[in-house]
């Protein structure tokens, strides 16, 4: 079966926002592989999850497109295409396998025991760690390079740090097997708050008047109403106060923390340090690829567990890591180190196939049509599609989590180098 892939479709929602569009890109992807309408097999197109427009407009063209050429038609899961597109590259990729599938809108795992079949093992109780990524990035302020996402710019930003254990931030209970990054998202914000309010104030000529306004404004305002706990630190309530004038502020987080306005709060923050955005974007970073590792290494002891019951009948020998956010190299990194002494291999497509694109939809129905499976030209899309049933992890006890702790401690003595003295 001949299989026309193209990056021309390589933002599938954003291609399909017309169908004058998707007529311009289809006769691009055609005219770039050199191949006619007459030498497509079939077509193959995202049926969900998404945007209702955008899935709508897209599957219809697809399937309509389909029907006039007489060809099979499928529509296909995104995020399956998102973890199976990792065989492109990785041939020896096997059943069954786990896959963190990390992007914007998801933050899931999922036990894999077949191209159409899989349990869904986590996912996220708020956020998804790339739109956490993202309001972190608005928060600290990171000027963007262009073309750069904001998960690109923390991650450089965060290994320019100098002392990437400055700042810790809290991280969940064992015992809770989902994934969570909104507290993880409201304490950088808040050591942002602390950091800008020992800062000389950010005042504009339109907000202040003059320097010597802004001065007696800056004096006087801070100690009415930011009040300090002992040890100089802004109090609960304090933070509190800003935060609520963030929300009240119209337009963006962004433009609420970083540019002037006439909320009289603000107005007395100062700017963060280069240093300080690097040290908070290391500290944020690090905060991240803790809890991955930490429900990855869960999902993968928990499938190890099935596998000696006898109910999974191979073992695990590989984690796939899909979505936008997989183009993280400290992420991957992070990642492989703690499935390294389980014996699992850590496999990821290649950076332009981890972002949405037309590739893994191509691929993934290529793979189904092969198959022999085709869908009707008047299938539905599906704003939410679950891949299987929920099996969610069961949680760490307390025991289990003092055993790790002792055998943490015991293999680190073990790797202290012995001392010796001779007279």
């Amino acid at each position: 079966m001949r299989l026309c892939l193209s990056t021309a479709f390589s933002h599938v929602h954003e291609c399909f926002l017309a169908y004058a569009w998707c007529v311009v890109q289809f006769h691009e992807v055609l005219h770039k592989a050199r191949l006619h309408e007459s030498d497509l097999d079939g077509i193959a197109a995202t049926a969900g999850p998404g945007l209702d427009m955008c899935l709508k407009v897209g599957l219809r063209w697809s399937s309509a497109l389909a029907q006039r050429l007489s060809l099979p038609f499928v529509g296909v899961h995104h995020m399956m295409a998102h973890a199976l597109v990792a065989r492109m590259d990785h041939p020896q990729l096997a059943y069954p396998f786990v896959a963190l599938l990390i992007s914007g809108g998801h933050t899931e795992l999922w036990l894999m025991h077949s191209q159409s079949q899989g349990v869904v093992l986590a996912e996220t109780a708020d956020d998804a760690v790339g739109e956490a990524y993202d309001k972190v990035a608005r928060t600290i302020g990171l000027q963007r390079l262009e073309g750069q996402s904001p998960g690109a710019a923390v991650e450089r930003m965060a290994a320019l740090s100098t002392q990437p254990r400055r700042f810790t931030f809290p991280q969940l209970k064992h015992d809770n097997p989902e994934f969570s990054f909104a507290g993880i998202k409201a304490a950088v914000l808040r050591e942002v708050l602390q950091l800008r309010a020992d800062r000389p104030p950010l005042v504009t000529n339109e907000s202040a008047g003059t320097s010597a306004s802004a001065s007696a404004s800056a004096s006087a305002f801070p100690s009415a109403l930011l009040h300090r706990n002992p040890d100089g630190r802004l109090s609960n309530r304090s933070i509190s106060l800003l935060v609520d004038e963030l929300r009240s502020v119209q337009g963006t987080v962004r433009q609420a923390v970083h540019e002037p306005s006439a909320t009289p709060m603000l107005n007395q923050l100062g700017t963060l340090s280069t240093a300080e955005q690097h040290d908070l974007c290391a500290g944020f970073q690090s905060a991240v690829c803790e809890q991955l590792s930490s429900r990855v290494l869960r999902a993968l002891e928990y499938c190890a567990e099935l596998h000696q019951r006898g109910i999974l009948a191979q073992p695990v020998h590989h984690l796939v890591v899909g979505g936008g956010v997989a183009c993280n190299r400290t992420i991957r990194r992070a990642l492989e180190q703690a499935c390294g002494p389980l014996g699992v291999a850590v496999l990821a497509p290649r950076p332009l196939h981890c972002m949405d694109n037309g590739i893994m939809i191509g691929y993934l129905g290529s793979q189904l049509l092969q198959q022999g499976h085709s869908d009707a030209y008047d299938l539905g899309w599906h704003t939410r599609w679950p891949i299987g049933p929920k099996r969610s992890l069961p949680p760490i006890t307390v025991q289990e989590q003092r055993r790790r702790k002792q055998a943490t401690a015991n293999e680190g003595r073990a790797r202290k180098p012995q001392v010796t003295t001779g007279l």
